[in-house]
């Protein structure tokens, strides 16, 4: 979620994200940050945020904040 807040403007790759958050010697795959990109998403949902996580296909994801 941080790297996702400061960089709000950009879309981030998922292998970015992987990285950022593990590290380049992590054991984990792709499908960590997917399965961290659903929890956030519902916990903004639950939280009745105005903040979204967008995805764009083969791109990355980003955050959209609502002005």
């Amino acid at each position: 979620m941080e790297q996702l807040m400061v960089n709000y403007k950009i879309f981030l790759s998922t292998e970015d994200l992987l990285v950022k958050a593990w590290g380049y010697d992590a054991e984990t795959d792709i499908n960590s940050v997917w399965l961290y990109i659903s929890y956030l998403r519902k916990r903004l949902t639950a939280m009745n945020s105005k903040v979204e996580i967008v995805s764009k296909r083969k791109i990355g994801y980003r955050l959209e904040i609502p002005l």
